[in-house]
């Protein structure tokens, strides 16, 4: 009777074991993948809320999973303990369910993560530097659009010429509208 007991309770905390072991296993090799993903949004409002969507793993999706793996060697070191002392064999999980095993995944999810963290960083520092570029561009461009409206409402102005001084002074005026427009354009 004892001794069915203690193997089925064993049987029992081995099962457990094995399916919590295949659901943090099959977590961390899919946040892996998920970390290693470079295809971020071309704007600075996406990088941004892909860098608080990170941000957001790290605080409050990541550490509970962490506690789950520290009661996964808690639960695999109980099961070796109570083998042990029934002077049973060491349990041996299914292959990629070990401590080691799960342990060597969470090092691939650190690398992952810290590579991911470099990308976002990278990502955020281009795309800073071309919402710069682009309201640099936006401001020049108004800038010249602005001078082009005075030049053509200068242009559009009837006046009333009547003496050759005064027909010179526009053409000069014209003239030096056209060479700051060439100075403009270069």
């Amino acid at each position: 009777g004892k001794l069915v007991d203690l193997t089925k309770t064993n049987d029992e905390l081995k099962h457990d074991y094995e399916t919590q072991a295949a659901a943090h296993s099959k977590w961390v090799k899919d946040t892996t993948e998920k970390l290693g993903e470079r295809d971020f949004e071309n704007s600075l409002d996406a990088i941004k809320a892909a860098i608080s969507e990170f941000e957001k793993f790290k605080s409050e999706d990541k550490p509970p999973k962490v506690a789950d793996k520290l009661a996964l060697a808690s639960l695999n070191n109980t099961i070796q303990v109570k083998l042990s002392s029934a002077g049973h064999p060491a349990y041996q999980p299914p292959s990629g369910l070990s401590t080691k095993d799960i342990n060597d995944q969470w090092e691939d999810l650190e690398k992952a993560q810290q590579a991911r963290e470099e990308a976002l960083l990278a990502e955020l520092a281009r795309q800073q530097l071309l919402d710069l570029l682009a309201r640099r561009f936006n401001n020049k461009a108004t800038q010249l659009e602005d001078w082009i409206k005075q030049q053509q409402d200068y242009l559009n102005q009837e006046e009333k010429i009547d003496n050759l001084e005064a027909a010179e002074q526009k053409l000069k005026a014209i003239e030096e509208i056209g060479r700051a427009s060439c100075r403009e354009r270069v």
